[in-house]
């Protein structure tokens, strides 16, 4: 046997998730939402031109992430017990709805010339606690319905291609989201707009069982038992 067969047998006996149509439907959609959460620094731009103060900017940008990280094991809870695929069905138009929202006052604030910031500021802000408190409820659910999808063999493959998406994003996306707030304000929020709609179309189009696993019984049990023998480490 040549190398290349040798290379080619190897190829085809090691776990791809890739080979699996949903998980393909699922990571695509989750590269939309992906390429979303990549434009953060169009938020602090933004805040920065509503309070016009940098120090407030910082000051609220960092309480928004707070709330994020703190409604996280709320998400996480709630990924346990109720449809994922609802679950991330309804996060995902509340996101929708709040960056819709971002893109209509950024977009009045430019056209009115900085009339009625004070106002606009306070709904920026709102606006932003509710996209950044989606994110935070979906997130635990995005992992555990991915794990839903593959096998555990399949899991370091699909893990190598999170982490290379990821820095990719972490290189590319603040340059870029700046670059479009630099044209247009609302622009980047516009991408969100789009990403949140193409997420939410592809969700629609897989039909696999997102979970919770049900066994009757029993109930719904947490995805962190469903692989016993792997470890979870995403």
């Amino acid at each position: 046997m040549s190398i290349a067969d040798e290379n080619h047998v190897d190829s085809e006996s090691q776990p791809n998730p890739f080979r699996r149509f949903a998980f393909r439907q699922w990571y695509a959609a989750t590269t939309l939402l992906a390429v979303s959460t990549s434009t953060m620094v169009a938020v602090t731009l933004a805040l920065v031109d509503v309070t016009a103060s940098v120090a407030l900017a910082g000051l609220i940008s960092g309480l928004i992430l707070g709330i994020e990280l703190l409604v996280v094991p709320i998400g996480g809870g709630l990924a346990d017990v109720i449809s994922r695929r609802t679950l991330l069905r309804r996060a995902l138009f509340a996101a929708l709805a709040a960056n819709t929202v971002l893109v209509a006052l950024l977009t009045t604030l430019t056209l009115a010339g900085g009339e009625g910031r004070a106002w606009i500021a306070w709904a920026v802000v709102v606006a932003l606690v509710v996209s950044a408190g989606a994110a935070g409820i979906a997130d635990p659910a995005l992992d555990a319905s991915a794990r839903s999808l593959i096998k555990p063999p399949e899991f370091p493959r699909a893990m190598s291609a999170e982490q290379a998406r990821s820095s990719t994003l972490q290189i590319v996306g603040s340059p870029a989201s700046g670059g479009l707030y630099a044209l247009i304000p609302s622009a980047p929020f516009m991408l969100r707009v789009l990403c949140d709609l193409g997420f939410l179309l592809t969700l629609r189009h897989i039909r696999q069982d997102l979970g919770p696993v049900t066994h009757e019984g029993l109930g719904r049990v947490s995805f962190i038992g469903e692989f016993p023998t792997a470890k979870l480490d995403w």
